[in-house]
């Protein structure tokens, strides 16, 4: 289990470290470049896997591993925070795990409690 874990926490990072260079390049025509390869390639392959591990997953909840969640829910939901709607929506066991999460009651009171940053 842990090795898995660890996995789609590393996947997750992964993603995040190519949202990080496309949103830090300066040049606008090589960013153009990195954000089509982002979202062409890394989004649908990243999320793709997360999609196949939510859904293959019978237990109950929406996690990605388990019958309760983990700290990759927790990696991942904050990953699909960070992405555009339209990337995420498609993935409809993602969209179930985001759900799912922000439905646990400590999460729901501290969305609740905090405003909307944009980061």
């Amino acid at each position: 289990m842990t090795s898995l874990l660890a996995r789609i926490v590393d996947a997750d990072a992964d993603l995040l470290a190519q949202l990080a260079v496309y949103y830090k390049e300066k040049d606008e025509t090589r960013k153009a470049e990195l954000k089509k390869q982002f979202d062409e390639e890394h989004v649908p392959t990243t999320l793709g896997y997360f999609q196949k591990l939510a859904s293959g997953n019978n237990c109950r909840g929406g996690w990605l591993y388990g019958p309760r969640p983990t700290y990759a829910d927790f990696a991942v939901y904050l990953t699909l925070t960070r992405l555009p709607l339209e990337a995420v929506e498609r993935f409809t066991a993602l969209v179930r795990l985001k759900n799912s999460v922000e439905k646990l009651s400590n999460i729901a009171k501290w969305i609740a409690e905090h405003p909307q940053t944009g980061i």
